[in-house]
């Protein structure tokens, strides 16, 4: 009594009470949580703690794993949701354990004995399907027209897990489609939810890009097609986006050979019954006098390529002819190309492959070799380079010109090749993508640019050729209005003549006769010059007319009307040369602004002079008359063309006026000798 004190009564009464002394039962324990579906890439809910009152509301998505646990304490376990009993399983010695996963919306409830452990209201929300839809209209590409871009984008509650394009022959709709994979940018983090105990998506994620094909090699290139995006979400559904038309890019073929394989190519996909016909068109082109020349192997296949057209239709050959013949008409095209033209186009293609394969599967080991492949195009590139140096100077540039050229043109392209490189070796594949877009663009124009220069040197030739002409006219106009200056000279000494002075007289008469011959001279140049091919303009013949009368007004002696004629001869050589300089400016104008030329070269570093290679091939940079060291060809601009054309047609004008005071008029021949 003395030690337990206050608990002294307890204690006896616990000697009376036999059991009493056992130790109570534990607390009842709720082990509960629920586990979204992985693609959610939420992260578990957990619910329930030690004795009753644990509850409340939270959503999850459809397909979450719900896991219920309780032990300790005493009495019947009662686990239901919406209403029906759980099946249990026994957990340790007095506990039971269900599992289920969500698919509909309900009240969980546990219990045991006669005390409620908790009870939570659960919304499940059902997954729907993504959204996919075009981000911008697909087709071939600016930056590389044989490429197609397909921009896309979609949004789902938690982003989708799959992307691919469906392309459909619009000739044939019940053909097999195309399916074009298309990776996926890195999964961004969960979407926030505002509350921490719940699994319901927020704003859902978006998510777009634009997937890059080359589809020349396919059999449907050049024809339409209907394509749409499927998109795939982590629970299995799928969405679609509206169809849309558009034609296939496809290869240019210079090879007459080539070009007629291709059509026959594209006719079995038109028509893939037509074999007769297909092996009849092969038939033609292997027969005795076609230039294959040494390809004896693409006379060899062509012929296999027959036989596997009369094979029975159950042995459907086509698709593998197709095959066939795009490789028959690749080399020879580009047999007949140079070297280091095959070289750089075979080690694109295998840039454009390895880079397919990295977006797809973003590995370690595809990321290496599409740096190595990148590395092999540097190569490439450097030795068509070196080629292109020669064939420059072949086109009639300096060596010093050529291989400033080469260096500038080198420079550009391996840096964009190396930084290339470097995107795809760190990973970063979307910026090698990019690059390798231009990259390829920039290849495609230099493919060309022996030709273009060719041709843009014809182009200057025939702008220099019209410069003359102009130049000529302009003489011509000069020499008219002298000859008027000379008329009006005469009429204002008709009073002193009137006086008797007849020595002034038959001088006038000598000088009469002068300009006559000398109007004539004049009519004769001009109606050569309008018989030079492009040489005619409007008002010429007017001109001409004109000038005639005037000659025949100074062999009578009509000073008065040979004025006059002479007038009507000048206001329509103005006509002529507004004419004539409009259309220069224009000639002029398309050469500047790169028409017929390989634009675009010229914005990457590379010399603005080079014909065909980018930038004005007449030297003039912005065509602004500003002329580079190694032009010689200067012309104005447009607008200030257009400008000294109104002054001069002015000074014209009012030089034609006798009224006006002699000094005004000598200063006005003194202002048209510059033109």
């Amino acid at each position: 009594v003395a030690i337990a004190g206050p608990r002294a009564p307890a204690r006896l009464a616990a000697a009376f009470a036999p059991g009493l002394g056992l130790p109570a039962a534990p607390a009842p324990q709720v082990a509960a949580w629920i586990t979204p579906p992985a693609y959610t890439g939420l992260a578990p809910i957990a619910l329930g703690g030690a004795g009753g009152g644990a509850g409340g509301a939270l959503t999850v998505p459809e397909g979450a794993r719900l896991r219920v646990g309780v032990s300790g304490g005493a009495g019947r376990i009662r686990l239901r949701f919406a209403g029906r009993a759980l099946a249990a399983t026994p957990l340790g010695q007095d506990g039971q354990q269900a599992r289920m996963v969500l698919r509909r919306s309900g009240l969980l409830t546990i219990g045991r004995g006669g005390t409620d452990l908790g009870a939570w209201r659960i919304t499940v929300v059902p997954a729907r399907p993504p959204v996919v839809a075009w981000a911008g209209a697909p087709g071939p590409l600016r930056a590389d027209p044989r490429a197609i871009g397909l921009p896309w984008r979609t949004h789902d509650a938690y982003g989708v897990v799959g992307l691919q394009a469906e392309l459909r022959f619009y000739e044939h709709p019940g053909a097999a489609p195309r399916l074009l994979p298309i990776a996926l940018p890195p999964r961004a983090a969960p979407p926030a939810t505002g509350h921490s105990r719940t699994g319901a998506p927020g704003n859902g994620v978006v998510q777009s890009g634009l997937a890059i094909r080359d589809l020349t090699a396919d059999p449907w290139a050049g024809l339409r097609v209907t394509a749409r995006l499927v998109a795939r979400n982590g629970a299995g559904l799928s969405g679609v986006s509206p169809p849309i038309r558009l034609r296939l890019p496809e290869r240019n073929f210079r090879n007459p050979l080539a070009r007629a394989i291709i059509r026959i190519r594209r006719g079995l996909s038109l028509r893939p019954e037509d074999r007769v016909a297909a092996a009849d068109g092969l038939a033609a082109l292997r027969a005795p006098g076609t230039r294959f020349g040494s390809a004896f192997g693409a006379w060899l296949e062509l012929g296999l390529d027959i036989r596997r057209l009369g094979a029975p239709p159950a042995a459907d050959q086509v698709p593998a002819v197709q095959r066939s013949l795009w490789r028959v008409a690749v080399s020879l095209e580009d047999r007949a190309r140079d070297p280091t033209v095959r070289a750089l186009a075979r080690a694109r293609r295998a840039v454009r492959a390895a880079l397919d394969r990295a977006l797809r599967d973003p590995s370690a080991t595809n990321r290496a070799a599409l740096a190595a492949r990148i590395a092999t195009l540097e190569r490439r590139i450097a030795a068509r380079l070196a080629r292109l140096g020669a064939e420059l100077r072949q086109h009639g540039l300096t060596p010093p010109q050529a291989e400033a050229t080469r260096q500038a043109i080198d420079q550009a392209l391996q840096r964009m090749a190396e930084h290339a490189r470097q995107d795809a070796a760190q990973g970063s594949l979307a910026a090698a993508q990019a690059r390798l877009g231009a990259l390829s663009r920039m290849l495609d124009q230099l493919d060309g640019a022996a030709g273009a220069i060719a041709h843009q040197r014809a182009a200057m030739a025939a702008l220099q050729a019209a410069e003359k002409r102009l130049a000529a006219l302009n003489a011509l106009l000069r020499r008219e209005a002298t000859l008027l200056d000379h008329a009006h000279l005469r009429l204002g000494q008709m009073g002193a003549l009137a006086q008797g002075q007849e020595a002034r007289a038959a001088a006038q008469a000598i000088a009469r006769g002068a300009d006559a011959v000398e109007q004539r001279a004049v009519r004769d140049a001009l109606a050569g010059m309008a018989g030079q091919p492009g040489g005619k303009a409007p008002g010429m013949g007017t001109a001409l007319r004109a000038m005639a009368a005037a000659e025949a007004a100074l062999g009578g002696g009509r000073d008065r009307l040979a004025a006059g004629a002479e007038q009507a001869a000048i206001a329509a050589l103005s006509q002529a040369g507004k004419a004539m300089g409009q259309a220069l400016a224009q000639q002029a104008g398309a050469l500047g602004n790169g028409a017929g030329m390989l634009p675009g070269l010229g914005s990457a570093g590379l010399p603005e002079w080079l014909p065909g290679l980018g930038g004005d091939p007449l030297g003039r940079e912005g065509n602004q008359g500003q002329v580079d060291p190694a032009a010689r060809v200067w012309l104005p601009a447009e607008q200030r063309l257009r400008r000294t054309r109104r002054i001069e047609n002015e000074l014209r004008r009012r030089e034609g006026e006798p009224s006006r005071p002699p000094e005004e008029l000598r200063y006005i021949d003194r202002l048209l000798r510059q033109f």
